[in-house]
């Protein structure tokens, strides 16, 4: 169960890439 992990790892990386 690492979905919320998952999702903030996500917008992390996204806010990274930006």
């Amino acid at each position: 169960m690492n979905v919320l992990r998952d999702n903030q790892v996500k917008e992390i990386t996204n806010i990274m890439l930006k």
